[in-house]
């Protein structure tokens, strides 16, 4: 293992042309938890709408689903009548099979 002292000039000047900063890390944590708190908020705004788009349940993490065509897929297979074409076109999921497959991944 190689030790060597780095001049505490260089180092603030590296922190300072990378924009980097220091933070305890209990600060993190409350950044962590707020962003947290914000997205329950929409999250529980979100399911008290009758239908969503597949990408605002991926996008607010309303169900485990990592992608559109994974949650798509599976409700096709599974509940194909909740999945249906919105009047612009968009498709759409209802409420209820969002509602199943939080209660299928142990998220409610």
């Amino acid at each position: 293992m190689v030790q060597a002292v780095v001049d505490v000039n260089d180092f603030m000047n590296h922190l300072k042309d990378n924009q980097l900063v220091i933070i305890h890390k209990d600060d993190l944590r409350i950044k962590d938890l707020i962003a947290e708190r914000a997205l329950e908020k929409v999250q529980k705004k979100l399911l008290k709408q009758p239908a969503l788009k597949p990408s605002e349940v991926i996008k607010y993490k309303l169900t485990k689903y990592k992608v559109v065509h994974g949650l798509t897929g599976f409700i096709k297979r599974n509940y194909p009548e909740h999945l249906y074409k919105g009047k612009d076109g968009v498709k759409m999921v209802t409420r209820t099979v969002i509602e199943i497959i939080r209660n299928l991944q142990n998220l409610d």
